[in-house]
């Protein structure tokens, strides 16, 4: 029995003993990679008293994992990231990147990068360059101001993009245009104020794609104000490509006084819910608060609040099969209108809209027409109407 006991007692010291060697290698071999792999931060000041006094500097000699903190002033630089690095301007407001016209302030080759709290303008205006041009991929872009370039951002070829929090004003051409790229969030963004004054380039933020590769998707736009933006708040894929964007979700916007129309989308494949889409466009002949063309089947328009737009709440080009429920359509000079080519279904799928100027108990009637065209060229124009079956006789409380 004694002879047990002592056994088992040794093997408990054994154990022991081995542990702590196993836990004291396991600490060692932590310390020895944190000694091996340190992460830095590096200061820059353009008043001196820091590490550097140009932003680009730091850059060049900072390792990946480093952070480079930047405090006030003004940097005249075009910078290049091209390492994974965390990039935190001291302000927004008074750490400017200034591209003085000269080319694109920012751009962004490296993955893994995250950048915050400056204040980026006058970009080269050259109608192709940005404010900030993304090109790695598990980019984050928050807390910034972005005004006075070509396009504010220009995210290019990339993926898991994040930009939020930030404002974008006064570019001469679109405030994000995203080309041939997917799992993008835009949330919590202010976006005025962009395109040109002759409203030739839309302003707002364009997703477009190219006819050379496949389909891109999960794009998210939330909870952002878009509004006083030349021609449109957001467009969708584009009239020359018939490839379009899967997986695209615009919710809980307020999208307002874009002087032509507040949402277009080209044939691709949309959510649209839990919006506020009021005051936009003119009087011209498709002016809208949401604008479809060649969606077939692709869209749901869902729970939003369309509201007092100046010449139509909805309108769709040669579009159906598409669903249209639950919404206010609300003091829009004409709630929604259609427009069907020949050999289509000259229907779109209309469920329980409250609608102001409702005119026959239990149905709403939405007028549109219907352009057949002759052998002998000549299109007749008939009129069409689809059919709200199920209204709803009050707004609903859309937040």
């Amino acid at each position: 029995m004694k002879l047990c006991r002592f056994m088992k007692c040794f093997a408990i010291l054994v154990l022991l003993i081995t542990s702590h060697s196993f836990i004291a290698t396991a600490f060692s071999n932590a310390n020895a990679f944190n000694d091996i792999n340190p992460s830095t931060t590096w200061y820059v000041d353009d008043n001196g008293g820091a590490d550097y006094t140009c932003i680009q500097d730091a850059i060049d000699n900072a390792s990946d994992g480093d952070t480079i903190f930047v405090y006030g002033g003004i940097y005249t630089e075009l910078i290049n990231v091209d390492k994974s690095l965390d990039l935190v301007g001291e302000d927004k407001n008074s750490t400017v990147i200034n591209g003085a016209g000269q080319g694109q302030p920012v751009r962004v080759w490296a993955s893994n990068v995250s950048f915050q709290g400056f204040n980026v303008l006058n970009g080269i205006d050259d109608g192709y360059s940005a404010g900030i041009n993304v090109y790695g991929k598990h980019v984050h872009v928050s807390d910034c101001i972005v005004q006075a370039n070509d396009c504010g951002f220009r995210l290019t070829f990339t993926d898991d993009i994040i930009v939020d929090n930030c404002t974008i004003r006064t570019n001469s051409a679109h405030s994000i245009y995203v080309i041939v790229s997917s799992n993008v969030s835009i949330r919590d963004c202010d976006v005025y104020r962009n395109g040109d004054e002759e409203g030739s380039i839309p302003g707002g933020i364009l997703i477009s794609t190219d006819s050379e590769y496949a389909t891109q998707s999960n794009i998210y736009i939330h909870n952002c104000k878009i509004h006083d933006n030349a021609l449109c708040g957001i467009a969708i894929g584009d009239a020359w490509s018939e490839l379009g964007y899967k997986d695209i979700y615009i919710e809980n916007n307020n999208i307002y006084n874009n002087t032509d129309k507040g949402i277009v989308v080209w044939d691709s494949e949309v959510i649209i819910r839990y919006n506020f889409i009021h005051d936009n466009g003119y009087d011209s002949s498709t002016s809208s608060g949401i604008y479809l063309q060649e969606c077939k089947g692709s869209v749901l328009i869902e729970q939003n609040r369309i509201i007092s737009n100046n010449k139509f709440g909805v309108y769709l080009m040669r579009s159906y099969d598409n669903t249209i429920r639950y919404n206010n359509f609300i003091d829009n000079k004409y709630d929604a209108f259609f427009r069907y080519p020949e050999k289509s279904s000259f229907s779109n799928n209309w469920e329980g809209n409250y609608w102001d100027n409702q005119l026959l108990p239990g149905c709403k009637i939405i007028w549109g027409r219907c352009d057949l065209r002759q052998k002998s060229g000549i299109t007749i124009i008939l009129p069409f109407f689809n059919i709200d079956r199920h209204p709803s006789s009050d707004p609903y409380d859309i937040p």
